[in-house]
């Protein structure tokens, strides 16, 4: 019995082990696939089954696609190696958008390949900052007496909202936001927020963006000094989250005003 049993084992490591042409049939790799996002660092790992990390041991990285297997050398974004005696790595620092697609694991023993990974598939997303926000002309036929314009960078994904706040205080009326694809697959925004009455001054407007990409809001703040003479100024701000609300700190000045009362998230 005992005989029988060890001759099973031997069979099924000869199965995992070995195949036509002496390849492994099973070299796994994690995650099978993951989202990141532009300018983040992304990781892949790829089993060594059977055998333990040695000099006759190597894992070599490609992407679907491509002819040449990556290399650190060549490309210092890329990163490969071994986390343990049983996994090899692959990390791309940094990605973009053209770093998408499917990126397999070769392993070889003594020389020759033992098998291929299963993939893994990597979507690098594009977030819509920075923001711009400033006034535009307002056209001789229009009403309006004052138009305020908050546009996004490129980004993926269409979903995207816009919220606006006039000194303070959340506003929907004279609002006409814009959502198109462009040519390179990607998105862009903007959204107008029209003023048909005189404004006192200084007038504060803000402009709050969420998207799926963004862990917290992002927001630009417009300030009105003066309608009548066109003087105007920026302000972009850095967002925090405290608790049930945000805190926002412009990008160069000391001073912090809290906002937790305005933007509750959703």
């Amino acid at each position: 019995m005992l005989v029988s049993v060890r001759i099973q084992c031997i069979a099924v490591l000869a199965i995992i082990f070995t195949g036509p042409g002496g390849t492994s049939v099973k070299v796994s790799q994690l995650p099978d696939r993951t989202t990141s996002i532009t300018g983040t660092n992304v990781s892949f790992h790829c089993s060594l089954p059977l055998f333990q990390r040695g000099p006759r041991v190597n894992v070599n990285w490609w992407k679907k696609g491509d002819d040449n297997y990556l290399r650190s050398r060549q490309n210092d974004r890329m990163i490969t190696g071994f986390k343990t005696k049983f996994s090899g790595f692959l990390q791309i620092i940094n990605v973009t958008v053209q770093d998408s697609g499917v990126y397999y694991c070769t392993v070889t023993h003594e020389g020759k390949t033992a098998g291929n990974g299963t993939g893994s598939h990597l979507e690098v997303w594009v977030p819509p900052t920075p923001l711009k926000i400033n006034s535009q002309p307002t056209e001789k036929d229009s009403s309006a007496r004052l138009t305020v314009l908050c546009a996004t960078a490129h980004f993926s994904l269409e979903n995207i909202s816009f919220t606006w706040y006039k000194d303070g205080i959340k506003t929907a009326a004279g609002i006409n936001t814009i959502i198109k694809p462009n040519a390179n697959g990607l998105y862009e925004a903007s959204s107008r927020l029209q003023e048909t009455q005189p404004a006192h001054t200084p007038t504060v407007y803000t402009c709050l963006v969420s998207h799926s990409t963004l862990q917290i809001p992002a927001i630009a703040t417009h300030v009105v000094t003066s309608p009548n003479t066109g003087k105007t100024f920026d302000i972009m701000m850095e967002v925090y989250r405290i608790g049930n609300g945000y805190l926002a700190q412009p990008s160069c000045a000391a001073s912090l005003f809290q906002l937790s009362n305005t933007f509750s998230p959703k």
